[in-house]
Order: structure tokens, then C-alpha cells, then sequence
């Protein structure tokens, strides 16, 4: 079973990368706050942030990663954002 997991786990790893890291307010009056309150409010009452990670997950999810290794590895090397060459999405 924890084989099973690990597998699991170092599969996904490999099938996908971070993109990027966003924020958003953490609440509608820390984004009331941003967005309505001049300078001198934001200092005295700061907002406060969430953030959340979006991955971008392999799209030859579908193709058995023995049998593939060279075109997932060089997906998750590659610098393009969402597409690979001569695929499209």
C-alpha cells in the first residue's frame, strides 16, 4: 500500500510543475480595503493575503511514463508555459 502511494506521489512530480504563485485578499474587507482605502489606511490597517499555487499538469497524462520517459521529461524541462511544441491544447 505504501508502495502504491509512493509511486503515486513521484508520478504526479514528474507529470507536473509549478506555474506560478498567486494571492487574493483573504477576506471581501481585506479586498475592500485594497481596493477603496488610500495609502496612509492601507499602512495603518494593512490588507492581509491568501496565495494558492497553479500547476500545470503534463498533457500526455494519458501515455505510460515507462514507455514515454524522454517526452515527459522534456515537457517538464521545457520553459513553455502550457503547450508543447507541435501540440496544441
Amino acid at each position: 500500500m505504501i508502495h502504491n502511494w509512493v509511486v503515486t506521489e513521484v508520478t504526479w512530480m514528474l507529470l507536473g510543475k509549478k506555474v506560478e504563485t498567486r494571492k487574493y485578499p483573504a477576506t471581501w474587507w481585506d479586498a475592500f480595503k485594497n481596493r477603496w482605502y488610500p495609502k496612509f489606511l492601507k499602512k495603518r490597517f494593512p490588507v492581509e493575503w491568501d496565495h494558492f499555487n497553479l500547476y500545470n499538469i503534463c498533457p500526455h497524462i494519458n501515455h505510460a511514463f515507462p514507455d514515454n520517459q524522454a517526452l515527459h521529461l522534456n515537457w517538464v524541462q521545457e520553459n513553455s508555459d502550457f503547450t508543447t511544441k507541435g501540440e496544441e491544447s
